[in-house]
């Protein structure tokens, strides 16, 4: 039997917000759906995919179009992804009292419609973990570590390593979701009893 026993993750502090306050803390639309995506190093590492993320994004504009649609990345202040869509680049998440600030991260999290996780190679998925406590989906590859957090179709969406068509396909689904109480519980859920 394989048991797989996730870091630590402090789901007093990541957890669902107000996505309408959220949204007004970092001076984002409320109408528009908000794709995020983040990681430490998350536009130079090839192993983090930005390059499927970017010809993921392309798909999803081709076919919903770009004016209800923007991007969120943290972890980077520019970037590579080249997409006819606005993109806020939020830089690290830090606070005068660390390295790393949770509740910012929390909120940002708490804003998103969607939050995608590309790596090619993960060992876990933190960032996954995080935005599920939040209750905000995650689509990501399977065959990585995320695979373990996230339960496709459910509260989150897995398309095959490497494929930009299916992770267009998961983004999709999870915007239409957005709305759906079951699919954010089940995210919250997932994170809290893992």
């Amino acid at each position: 039997t394989v048991m797989v026993i996730p870091p630590a993750l402090d789901t007093s502090v990541y957890r669902s917000m107000d996505k309408v306050a959220c949204r007004n803390i970092f001076d984002f639309p409320q109408k528009k759906h908000l794709i995020l995506f983040g990681a430490m190093n998350s536009t130079t590492d090839p192993r983090k995919g930005v390059s499927e993320l970017s010809d993921a994004l392309k798909i999803v504009v081709s076919r919903l179009g770009v004016d209800n649609i923007e991007a969120v990345v943290f972890g980077a202040t520019h970037g590579e992804i080249n997409v006819e869509m606005p993109v806020h680049y939020m830089g690290r998440m830090v606070s005068g009292f660390g390295r790393h600030d949770d509740a910012s991260l929390a909120a940002l999290y708490s804003c998103a419609d969607v939050t995608i996780t590309p790596s090619l190679q993960e060992a876990f998925g933190q960032t996954a973990a995080e935005s599920l406590a939040c209750g905000t989906p995650v689509v990501g590859f399977g065959s990585t570590g995320v695979e373990d957090i996230v339960d496709h179709l459910v509260n989150g969406y897995l398309a095959e390593i490497g494929d930009a068509e299916g992770l267009a396909d998961g983004i999709i689904w999870a915007l239409e979701k957005s709305k759906d109480t079951v699919v954010h519980q089940a995210a919250r859920n997932k994170a809290v009893n893992s």
